[in-house]
């Protein structure tokens, strides 16, 4: 079984200097684990679970995205924490300390739209983060020089489980008529 969820990527610089920052984490506060790839950053807008990914869950939840007219917002990670994991390795993620009100409005509306399209999903509320990488060092949370974009789009990406991989499955503007 793969993951589905939709997701907001970072544009390549901003991620790029994300794996930077958390090499030069590694270092100074002595973790062993490798960086998330830059090409597999993002936040997760909203998590569809573990499925038996079939044309017909996929067909449904594109049809929804394309239903979602949120306009394009900034987003910013300005914070450093370290989450509780139930293993060993805990994920060290940017935060926002104050998630964008126009962010928190695309969440409702894509859970709106996967409701009406019969999508079954996990119906978590937003928790908008990034994971540099896991390690079994806790970090405490802290504030950080801010990783800010324009997020102009948002993804559907299959998570290949065990490989380590991401598969965009559908790409949908913010701020369509």
């Amino acid at each position: 079984m793969d993951t589905l969820f939709f997701a907001l990527y970072p544009p390549p610089e901003l991620a790029r200097r994300a794996v930077e920052f958390a090499e030069r984490l590694r270092l100074d506060l002595g973790l062993r684990a490798k960086p998330t790839d830059a090409a597999r950053l993002h936040v997760t807008l909203h998590f569809l679970g573990a499925v038996a990914t079939d044309a017909e869950i996929v067909a449904q939840a594109s049809r929804a995205a394309g239903s979602v007219r949120s306009p394009p917002f900034d987003l910013t990670l300005d914070m450093l924490a370290s989450f509780r994991a139930r293993g060993r390795q805990r994920p060290l993620v940017l935060m926002a300390q104050r998630v964008p009100p126009d962010l928190q409005a695309l969440h409702l509306e894509l859970c709106e739209a996967l409701r009406s399209h019969a999508v079954q999903a996990d119906w978590r509320g937003l928790v908008p983060h990034l994971t540099l990488l896991r390690d079994p060092v806790a970090v405490p949370e802290q504030s950080i020089a801010p990783f800010q974009w324009t997020v102009r789009d948002f993804v559907l990406i299959r998570s290949l489980v065990g490989q380590g991989r991401h598969m965009l499955l559908g790409r949908w503007p913010l701020g369509r008529q």
